[in-house]
């Protein structure tokens, strides 16, 4: 009987916990060389339920110690707004962080696309930082991150991920926020486990 209630509580909180794992999209972000003048880079974010993306131009300079990531270009698709925001490891990424941002790296979310506001972003060698990015159009307002390294042959791109529940996202990591519904229940699934245990203990 103690095994049957274990698997009746155990089995919802797994399934809460593997539906939330599907709820973010790897490998979401394009970097690399563009080819077309020296030190420019393309960056790029797609939408994976229909395939739209958003990209822009960035200016690399480097040093034998450090690279500089700077927009300096206009180039960009007018109605797919996005913004990019270096935030350290582990730092939540939701639509307050990016669109409240008094100084992101890059952004287009201006009345008419045009960029309210920058600043650069410089990573040392062997180094890796994250931009935090809100996908803007289509309805969408997705966020997510990008983690950039460099090293003695130019940047690379580590690693990319999505939230897609709309919900917030942890830099670095496939962690999003649960929504209050699906916390509830793995709470409460949590509380009568404990309370089982606790009550076999007294007994």
């Amino acid at each position: 009987m103690r095994k049957r209630l274990c698997c009746v509580f155990t089995l919802p909180l797994f399934s809460v916990m593997m539906c939330h794992g599907n709820a973010v999209e790897w490998g979401v972000a394009v970097f690399g060389y563009k080819g077309i003048s020296p030190g420019i880079y393309g960056f790029g974010v797609i939408l994976p339920t229909n395939g739209a993306g958003t990209d822009l131009e960035i200016k690399v300079t480097t040093t034998p110690w450090e690279t500089t990531l700077k927009n300096t270009l206009e180039s960009y698709t007018l109605g797919y707004g996005i913004v990019l925001l270096q935030v350290d490891y582990n730092t939540l990424i939701d639509q307050d962080l990016l669109l409240n941002s008094s100084d992101p790296f890059f952004n287009t979310y201006g009345s008419s696309g045009e960029r309210i506001s920058q600043t650069d972003v410089k990573i040392s060698l062997y180094e890796t930082v994250y931009l935090a990015f809100a996908w803007g159009g289509l309805g969408s307002d997705l966020c997510g991150w990008v983690a950039l390294t460099y090293d003695d042959t130019g940047v690379h791109l580590v690693d990319s991920a999505m939230d897609m529940t709309r919900q917030g996202i942890y830099a670095g990591t496939g962690i999003t926020v649960p929504e209050s519904s699906t916390a509830l229940l793995a709470l409460s699934g949590l509380a009568v486990l404990c309370l089982r245990r606790r009550k076999r203990q007294e007994g």
